[in-house]
């Protein structure tokens, strides 16, 4: 696997593609919207997870002329299609910046997003397949746990309650007037 430039001269390798790579149609449950990954890169917790309505559509459309789901796709032609993606969107939206992402600042920003949703380091550990906590920690470091501006609501009912916490609200208390109370960071 070859590396490229980006941003001043900074060397990198494409990181956490090989999961993608190597996950095969078998390992696809379209039925159950789930798929398991059995290949993980160094040596993580094989893992099930969750495939939305949306990707679970897209992936029946694709053609499967192979045993795995990307093809004869390599890390090449990976860190290829990236970097030609992410400069047509920095040109595009005119910031340079985005140059500066590289395909593992996603998994970073997915854990830390997790994170501050759930400051729960065990969900964030089984998300990346990571054996320890120590691995988890590199990725909840960008998270400001110190918000103090949140937005509120309340629920009457065991109903709406259940919608709050999908839509990623915290449960605070519950009122003498029976009223549960949930936040939700701005």
């Amino acid at each position: 696997m070859g590396s490229c430039k980006a941003g001043k001269g900074w060397k990198y390798r494409l990181k956490g593609v090989g999961e993608a790579l190597s996950l095969k149609w078998s390992e696809i449950d379209f039925e159950n919207k789930r798929f398991t990954l059995n290949s993980t890169e160094k040596a993580g917790m094989p893992r099930q997870k969750r495939l939305s309505d949306k990707l679970a559509s897209m992936l029946s459309g694709l053609p499967r002329k192979n045993e795995r789901l990307f093809g004869k796709a390599n890390y090449k032609y990976m860190e290829l299609q990236f970097l030609i993606v992410r400069k047509r969107l920095a040109t595009k939206l005119q910031d340079e910046k985005l140059n500066e992402i590289h395909f593992h600042t996603l998994r970073h920003w997915r854990a830390s997003r997790e994170f501050k949703k759930t400051r729960s380091l065990p969900h964030v550990m089984e998300l990346l397949g990571h054996k320890n906590l120590d691995s988890v920690m590199v990725y909840t470091h960008l998270v400001d746990t110190q918000s103090d501006e949140y937005y509120s609501a309340v629920a009457k009912t065991t109903e709406e309650a259940r919608k709050l916490a999908e839509d990623g609200f915290e449960y605070v208390c519950t009122t003498p007037e029976d009223l549960m109370l949930f936040r939700k960071e701005k």
